[in-house]
């Protein structure tokens, strides 16, 4: 679901309502910095293959880090690396799934979460570019698991709901609140 809200975000598509495009940056014209610890490149290769409107963008406008990129945003190292990428490849957009591995502290602490947080709130006012966190529900299906933290630094946060249509048919139904 990450990736497919990131990249109706890059690409302008219409999800729940429109999004204005967003043309390729300067540079080798690649908008999406995906950081994905959960799945293996080839998987995430193919879904993006499958998401992507071959009339507008290719896998090939897409970074893809994974499990092999150890990123700890909570250390000094974790950011500089971070900073360097995006200095490097100037993306509009970076997605980091899911939160918990890019962290090594406790998720439940609010001071540890808020050195995460508030490093990425300076680095997208510093460069520009926007970040969407997936993170996980807590066991009520209801609220962000951990700390309070999470919620409290988002500029907007959405819940995916995953429904079961007739047959094998599945739909995601996404709520969200933005801060005003």
């Amino acid at each position: 679901t990450a990736l497919a809200l990131g990249l109706a975000v890059s690409d302008g598509i219409r999800l729940g309502g429109s999004f204005p495009a967003v043309p390729p940056p300067d540079g080798d014209g690649r908008t999406l910095l995906y950081y994905g610890r959960e799945d293996p490149p080839a998987v995430i290769k193919e879904r993006l293959r499958i998401l992507a409107r071959p009339d507008t963008y290719s896998i090939e406008h897409f970074y893809i880090a994974t499990a092999a990129a150890r990123l700890d945003l909570d250390t000094l190292n974790g950011q500089e690396d971070l900073v360097a990428v995006v200095e490097q490849a100037k993306p509009r957009l970076i997605i980091f799934d899911t939160a918990r591995r890019f962290f090594q502290g406790d998720e439940n602490s609010s001071e540890t979460v808020a050195v995460v947080t508030t490093f990425l709130r300076n680095l997208c006012a510093e460069t520009g570019v926007s970040v969407l966190v997936n993170h996980h529900l807590d066991a009520s299906g209801h609220k962000a698991r951990g700390s309070t933290e999470w919620p409290a630094a988002a500029d907007c946060c959405l819940i995916a709901k995953k429904e079961h249509l007739q047959g094998r048919r599945v739909a995601v139904r996404i709520e969200g609140e933005a801060r005003s």
